[in-house]
């Protein structure tokens, strides 16, 4: 509550203080009371409660502080208080006419030139609250109810609205307008004219799109800026603006923020909203427009907002590599300049490159300069990290015959170079009989090419035999096959592992060749789990060792069944490119779903035209702490011009898992969370409802032995 007029005359301090309660935002009610208003707004919630006005609300319906995001008012100006105020004025006024000269005239006149002009206002706000207090609760509306402005800012409000082409403002964008300087005062009105002005109209209402300004009067009366809002920002789509607004907000009191509006209208291109944060932090830093727009387009701004190596140092690494038809971005960018500050690793990176001179770019086509790429991508940039990558790199460079001048000038040399390859993987050098029968001008270029794919396929040889034998050490098993670069890529994903989650891969690999498909039942971590399942009922012997089913699609036999080698859990991000892959973020997944009895994966699994096998589908089951099956997204390798053999695929897959449910003594759910048995570095992307195949399945197929479990029963009464 507001303090109440003292009597003492000396109170000087007190009676500003209490007059000066007039200067915060003043809030009429419909009843006619009148709330002092204080604090910032919440950007979410003033931003969802303006999306829901589309047009001018009475001041009954008008939000209240509250909904507006403020989360509490000072207290009430009662009619007492109001008359402690005008005590409180008047007592100030005379104090202010009575007061000796302690301070030069000069000085004494600017002072009291100021309290003569902040003693106006006041006095007009107490009028005016006295006024609309009155009115509101006689049954009428004031003007402008219920964001109570003094005379001063409802001429600031007339003058900016008429000095920016007001005919063509809406009542909503006035009212707005009113309420933005209600809350944030003359520069954010300055801020949401300007930036209501950039909004474009809909072309089918004629008429700007409520929600846009909504966001921008949500945004200008949150955000404390002071530039404007950048107009690319504005006119970018309803989506974009409002999410990309939002974004901007909470950058809100940062250094850099107001530099950040305006550099997001110089940028070639609109960087990403995740990006904003990253382009804020590197305009602080001083980064110039050229640069940032060099980074922005290689979408290299988050790497360099996050890294302290110099912008230029990046730039002319990707420079100096693109120079040599080695175009480096992103990550491996980053990886690339990070090594070159440390000697052995910059070591390394040299020497690649005096190797890569022996192949001028401009002297080789496209596709050789792509096996370039391609090797420093997937051999030489992994080396950096990995000590035995590393090994193999230096090995074979070692064995690289000398050179002064570019090989694809000289045959013999290239020759020399295929014979050093062949040494270096114990093959007998020997020269191809193609080229026997070449000369002229064909020679060079056939000697080239065959040197780069014969020294590319040695460096990849090299590093599969480092990979497999990686492998070997840590498994027990042989290394699964699905392309040539997948020793590799098992060799980092066990470097990449805890040495909790290299015992758990050992077990199961071990445990999978002593006892076959059935081995999670043989599992230390799985004993309690299983104990559960059985005791609940669960056929346990169907679950982990369920046999496989046959159908047709397309016309060609398919087969559908569990995952029963853990080589097809571990690779299934691979076969279809997700997250899950080796060397992906969620790339441990696979090892949960390989080792945890309550996790299963499906494969429908045929054949190409040459009999080589292929995965056609996958799909992660696993069973709920409910006892009800659950699945994930079926990945189908049908194109999605192929309908109906997606559709086919899935109806098949979740028939089967239907049939399984049933035969284990499952009902069929779509929430929940299976247990962590192992790592707890698994990935859950959200449980998929049933197709209703897998219903039919299971309506189909036979129940355990003995009467329904409970759970199976509840199941079906649902």
């Amino acid at each position: 509550m507001f303090p109440l007029y003292s009597e003492n005359p000396n109170d000087a301090s007190r009676l500003r203080s209490l007059a000066r309660s007039l200067h915060v935002r003043l809030y009429v009610s419909a009843a006619g009371r009148i709330f002092a208003v204080r604090g910032r707004p919440a950007y979410a919630a003033l931003a969802a409660c303006l999306a829901k006005i589309a047009a001018v609300p009475t001041a009954a319906e008008a939000p209240t502080p509250l909904e507006l995001g403020i989360e509490a008012t000072d207290g009430e100006l009662t009619a007492r208080t109001l008359a402690s105020i005008g005590q409180a004025l008047d007592l100030w006024r005379q104090k202010l006419c009575g007061r000796p000269p302690r301070k030069p005239a000069p000085r004494r006149e600017q002072v009291v030139a100021a309290e003569s002009q902040e003693l106006a206002v006041l006095g007009g706000r107490l009028a005016m609250c006295r006024q609309w207090s009155a009115q509101a609760a006689g049954g009428g509306e004031p003007a402008g109810a219920p964001y109570l402005l003094g005379e001063a800012a409802e001429d600031v409000l007339r003058q900016t609205l008429s000095s920016a082409q007001a005919a063509a403002h809406s009542p909503l964008h006035n009212w707005l307008a009113r309420l933005v300087l209600w809350l944030a005062g003359p520069r954010a009105l300055t801020r949401f004219v300007a930036a209501a002005a950039e909004i474009p109209v809909d072309p089918l209402t004629g008429q700007q799109t409520h929600s846009l300004l909504a966001a921008v009067a949500a945004a200008v009366a949150c955000d404390g800026g002071v530039a404007p809002l950048p107009k690319r920002v504005l006119q970018a789509g309803v989506n974009y603006t409002t999410a990309a607004l939002a974004v901007l907000v909470a950058q809100r009191g940062q250094r850099g923020y107001d530099a950040l509006l305006g550099v997001l209208d110089q940028l070639p291109n609109l960087p990403l909203t995740r990006q904003f944060d990253s382009v804020r932090r590197l305009v602080e830093r001083g980064l110039g427009l050229a640069n940032m727009a060099w980074a922005c387009e290689r979408h290299l701004v988050v790497f360099l907002a996050e890294s302290s190596l110099p912008v230029l140092k990046v730039r002319a690494a990707a420079d100096q590599f693109a120079a040599y038809g080695l175009p480096v971005e992103g990550a491996d960018l980053f990886a690339l300049v990070d090594a070159l500050t440390k000697q052995p690793q910059e070591t390394l990176i040299r020497r690649w490159l005096e190797w890569t001179q022996r192949w001028p770019a401009q002297a080789l086509p496209p596709r050789l300069r792509k096996v370039l790429q391609s090797a420093l991508a997937d051999c030489v940039l992994p080396a950096l990290r990995r000590p035995w990558e590393a090994a193999c790199v230096e090995q074979w460079l070692e064995a690289q015959p000398a050179s002064a001048a570019p090989l694809s000038r000289d045959p013999q040399a290239c020759l020399a170079q295929i014979a050093a390859c062949q040494r270096l993987l114990g093959q007998q050098p020997s020269v191809p009989q193609s080229f026997q029968k070449r000369s002229g001008s064909k020679l060079p270029r056939a000697t080239t090419a065959a040197a780069v794919m014969a020294a590319v396929q040695a460096l990849r040889m090299l590093l599969r035999r480092a990979g497999e034998a990686e492998w070997r050490q840590a498994a027990s098993i042989s290394p699964p096959e699905h392309s040539a670069a997948t020793p590799n890529q098992l060799a980092g994903w066990i470097a990449d592992m805890t040495a909790a989650e290299r015992n758990w891969l050992r077990e199961v690999t071990a445990a999978w060749q002593a006892a076959g498909s059935g081995y999670k039942r043989t599992l230390a971590g799985n004993r309690d789990w299983l104990a559960q399942a059985a005791a609940a009922g669960i056929d346990l012997t169907c679950w982990v060792d369920s046999e496989a089913t046959t159908v047709s699609i397309d016309g060609q036999p398919v087969e559908i069944g569990l995952a029963g080698d853990p080589r097809d859990v571990f690779l299934m991000g691979n076969y279809f490119r997700t997250c899950l892959s080796l060397g992906g973020l969620y790339q441990m997944s696979p090892l949960a779903n390989a080792y945890d009895a309550n996790k299963q994966v499906v494969l429908a699994v045929g054949r190409t035209p040459g009999g080589k096998r292929h995965v056609l589908a996958r799909q992660l089951i696993a069973i709920s702490p409910a006892w009800q099956l659950i699945g994930y997204r079926c990945y189908r390798a049908y194109g999605r011009q192929q309908t109906a053999e997606r559709e086919a695929c899935l109806a098949a897959m979740a028939e089967y898992c239907g049939r399984l449910a049933r035969r284990c003594g499952l009902a069929l759910g779509s929430e929940g969370e299976p247990a962590l048995l192992s790592t707890d570095r698994w990935h859950d992307d959200g449980v998929f409802g049933w197709h209703a195949a897998a219903h039919r399945g299971w309506e189909a197929s036979q129940p355990p032995p003995g009467s329904l479990q409970p759970h199976v029963w509840l199941c079906l009464s649902v």
